[in-house]
């Protein structure tokens, strides 16, 4: 798996890092991790409400929508890594990863922190 992630396209890890870098803390990692664990439709978008049982159970409290969905929203603009894109109206919006790549690189992401810190 270190292979795989140290072999990843350039842009998928600048984007990463652009997403979760932060002088402060902050959630984005975590969202990010949930997206990719989110259910999607046939067309690889996700809602809001898809995210909050993977992101709860990554912090290990419950999360809802309104708790972060500025985060999705930041995720979609550049200063963030533009990782995701929005599909539809502002009440009935839906996301999905801008490179299709990102989903399976997320999770490695996710597995290989798991992994560290076990040990």
């Amino acid at each position: 798996m270190k292979e795989a992630l140290d072999n990843s396209q350039e842009s998928l890890r600048k984007s990463y890092q652009l997403a979760t870098i932060s002088v402060k803390k902050n959630i984005y990692k975590d969202v990010l991790w949930a997206c990719s664990m989110a259910e999607v439709d046939e067309y690889g978008t996700f809602q809001p409400k898809d995210v909050e049982k993977p992101l709860s159970e990554l912090l290990g409290k419950q999360m809802k929508a309104n708790q972060f969905g500025a985060h999705l929203i930041n995720l979609c603009e550049k200063e963030r890594g533009g990782i995701l894109t929005s599909v539809g109206e502002k009440n009935r919006r839906r996301y999905k990863f801008k490179n299709p790549l990102m989903r399976p690189f997320l999770r490695l992401q996710l597995s290989q922190e798991k992994k560290a810190t076990r040990h």
